[in-house]
């Protein structure tokens, strides 16, 4: 899981996280509000600036010693549980020196892994979900299609949490996931919940 900050440092940091991932373009990641390890805030959001809705946001709070409340919002609703926003947030505290672990809310934390061939990886540990089967939602009937336009059809679904946890679909395992074309209006039109499949 590879993190590459870009974008314009003097005001926030932008991270694109998995970009390093087989099949992957990346999760783009805004980080507002980042504090060091002395506690001196360096981000904050840029009155004006216009980033695309699709673009995850990270708010982050410090509450005491290592323990963080990072609160990401994607379209304007809040996601229950940012996977790329809490690793780009955990990879950006580390770089700033702020030890080897940190405690996200939730049960949520992350580590810092000791040099390896020169390579220090950021680890975010999650606890343990449980999904619930549902009926798999119409419009997800026409989310996903191939490069040849072949629509993809689910073949299950399951949900986590409340209006804006995840909705899991599960793809046929000969799927290739490097061909897919995802509707993304389709779904911020018909759910706040975060899509995987």
């Amino acid at each position: 899981m590879a993190l590459n900050p870009t974008g314009d440092h003097s005001s926030m940091d932008i991270y694109q996280v998995f970009h390093l991932a087989p099949f992957a373009q990346g999760n783009l990641a805004v980080i507002h509000g980042l504090v060091d390890a002395k506690g001196t805030t360096h981000l904050h959001p840029v009155p004006g600036r216009q980033l695309p809705g699709a673009v995850t946001q990270c708010n982050v709070s410090h509450c005491e010693n290592n323990r963080y409340r990072v609160d990401c919002y994607q379209r304007g609703a809040k996601i229950q549980c940012c996977g790329h926003g809490l690793l780009a947030v955990a990879h950006a505290l580390f770089e700033s020196g702020v030890g080897s672990r940190i405690d996200f809310e939730g049960g949520v934390y992350a580590e810092r892994s000791s040099p390896q061939q020169g390579t220090r990886l950021t680890w975010l540990y999650l606890p343990a979900i449980m999904a619930v089967p549902i009926d798999l939602p119409p419009w997800a009937l026409q989310l996903f299609s191939t490069i040849e336009e072949q629509n993809i059809v689910p073949v299950d679904a399951a949900a986590t949490g409340e209006s804006n946890g995840y909705l899991l679909l599960q793809l046929n395992e000969q799927i290739c996931l490097e061909s897919l074309n995802v509707d993304v209006n389709a779904i911020s039109a018909n759910t706040g919940q975060a899509v995987l499949a």
